[in-house]
């Protein structure tokens, strides 16, 4: 095997009018709305309350500040244990989680 230069392939970045016709399909944007930095915390977070190693935490959306445990991830939503009710958020609307105690 020889050591030869990789090919990189450079795409076009161009806004294009959309079509009735044709679906437009878009490598650069994800599957859903979710905040890549929101997903990695949350899972985290929860990976801690599996462990026993509950994080008290404030989770922002829409103008609400929910506090309280993240335990889970189901269907695209954040379950919160907060008082020992679970509350669920859904990922997408989540605009930032705050670690409050560890």
């Amino acid at each position: 095997m020889k050591n030869e230069p990789l090919m990189f392939i450079q795409t076009a970045k161009t806004d294009i009018k959309s079509s009735v016709h044709q679906v437009i399909y878009d490598s650069n944007k994800g599957v859903t709305d979710v905040d890549p930095k929101i997903l990695k915390k949350a899972e985290n977070l929860v990976i801690m309350y599996k462990k026993g190693k509950p994080v008290l935490c404030s989770v922002n959306y829409e103008g609400i500040s929910l506090v309280g445990f993240p335990k889970d991830i189901v269907n695209s939503t954040l379950e919160v244990e907060v008082e020992e009710v679970i509350k669920t958020v859904k990922l997408e609307v989540i605009s930032s989680i705050t670690i409050l105690k560890i």
